[in-house]
Order: C-alpha cells, then structure tokens, then sequence
C-alpha cells in the first residue's frame, strides 16, 4: 500500500503528461514546414466550434503551447496541486464538452483530431480517453493530495507557459495575407482596364478549276484580345507557369 501511494501519483502524472505532450506534437505532424497540420487543425477542429480563420490561426498556436506547457509542468512541483493539475482537469473537461457536442450532432465518425494524423481517434474514443484522464487527476489531487511535493512559484509555471506558447509562435509564425489574388486563368488579376477587341485578318484560298484560278477572300479568322498577361504569383514555385495554357490544381487541407 505504502509503495502504491509512492509510485501511483507519479504514474499518473508521467502518463498524463505524455498525452498532452504528444497531443501537442501530433498537431503540428508531420509537415516539416508545420504549416499543412496546423492549418488542417485549424479548419477542422477550430473552424467548425465558431472561430473565424484570423482569430484561428493565433488560438491554433497558443492552444498547442498551453498543451506543451503542462506536459512539461506536470512533472514539476511548482503550484501542482493549487494550478497545474486543476488546470489540467479544466482543460480536459472542456474539451469533453466539445467531443459530446461533436458526438450528438454529427455522430462518431472521423478523426477527432486530438492527436492529429498520427494516431487518429473518434470522438468516442477521445471522450473515454478524457474522462480517465479527468478521473486519475482527480484521484490524485484529493486521495493522494499528501504524496505530492508542492512548491509555490507562479514566477516558473508562468514563465514556462509563456515560452512555450512564444515558442510556437516563433516557430510556425502567422504568415501575412498577399494583396494580390490568383484569376481563374492562374494569372495575377490586373487592374488595367483592357477593351476586347476584334482583329480581322482575310485569308486567301485559292482553288484550281479546269486551268482557271479562283481566289476566295471571304474567309476571315475573328481574334478576340484577351486580358492582358502579367507575371503569376505561382512562377516562384512552378517555373514557365505563365507561359502557354496551364492548369494548376490546388489542394484543399479540409478534405480528408
């Protein structure tokens, strides 16, 4: 009994840090550039709750370093019991919230997306994974609250927090919108005002008939002049893009 009471609290707190710190990792796995999982997070799980794309792409981030933040916290001792694990709970539970919601509107299907594209879950599973997780928490906080060493530093738990959440910043910065919009034709709309216009060029087509040359002029070819061409804004990633007729395809990150 005494070595339960010694090793259960630290169990629970290394396996429930381990969840939160591979939560955090599979958000932004595996895109090395980080930016196709984040962005696939955001329009699948932010999106649908209600935020809009700009505020995502900050709340994205800052959720993902909080999720960092107490994996790492988690194994400290600083503000524990008062923070750090009620914390946890709280976060937890409001995101069992959201897998209910998730379950009673559009049923247990799909990736939840709590652990990203590397280990794929329903909402089914993620909420029984939640729920144990709240129930072990809890069960530490207040039948084995004498057995964790608690030391008061909100100077740490906040500094450390703010690191991480600093951290994602820096490493997946938001990327500023481009002014300039792609046409239909994969060419940069152009402002300049270009009238259609009609050019005529008669064709000669001349036929030989019994030694006699008959010439025809009332053909004519009708060229309509387009827009006018400028430099696309995908040439940088696809070379000779704007040359020619080409079809560019885009990838959506919101279909699975």
């Amino acid at each position: 009994m005494q070595n339960v009471k010694k090793y259960f609290p630290w169990s629970v707190r290394i396996l429930i840090s381990g969840l939160f710190l591979l939560s955090a990792f599979a958000k932004i796995y595996p895109d090395p550039s980080f930016y196709f999982s984040i962005t696939a997070f955001e329009f699948k799980q932010l999106v649908p709750m209600g935020f809009t794309m700009e505020t995502a792409v900050y709340f994205s981030r800052i959720i993902i370093g909080i999720e960092f933040a107490i994996g790492i916290l988690l194994l400290f001792p600083y503000n524990i019991k008062k923070i750090i694990i009620p914390a946890t709970i709280l976060m937890l539970a409001v995101f069992s919230v959201h897998l209910i919601i998730e379950i009673l509107t559009g049923g247990n299907q799909g990736n939840c997306g709590c652990f990203g594209a590397l280990l794929p879950m329903t909402p089914l599973q993620a909420l029984i994974k939640n729920l144990l997780s709240i129930g072990l928490l809890t069960l530490v906080l207040y039948k084995f609250s004498n057995e964790l060493v608690e030391k008061n530093n909100i100077l740490i738990t906040t500094n450390i927090t703010t690191l991480c959440i600093l951290a994602l910043f820096m490493l997946i910065p938001i990327q500023k919108k481009t002014t300039v919009s792609p046409s239909p034709t994969g060419y940069t709309e152009d402002t300049t005002i270009v009238k259609d216009s009609i050019i005529v060029k008669p064709i000669t087509d001349s036929t030989k008939k019994d030694d006699i040359v008959i010439k025809d002029t009332t053909k004519k070819i009708i060229e309509v002049a387009g827009p006018k061409k400028v430099k696309s804004i995908y040439s940088k990633y696809f070379p000779k893009i704007d040359e020619g007729k080409k079809i560019l395809c885009f990838f959506a990150p919101t279909c699975d």
